[in-house]
């Protein structure tokens, strides 16, 4: 159906896709996601302790 169709922006869609910048953008996002964990359970280390039991 769209052999041959005059699409706008599909040369700098392909280039945009195959130029490696997702990669990176991918990592920067995964790099975030990784420090929000780390920091969620640094800030909230209290809530994860055990409470111990009177003996």
């Amino acid at each position: 159906v769209f052999k041959q169709a005059d699409i706008e922006f599909a040369d700098q869609a392909a280039l945009f896709f195959n130029s490696g910048i997702l990669f990176y953008v991918m990592m920067f996002v995964t790099a975030l996601t990784v420090y929000s964990g780390i920091e969620y359970i640094w800030v909230n280390s209290e809530l994860f302790k055990k409470e111990q039991q009177p003996s």
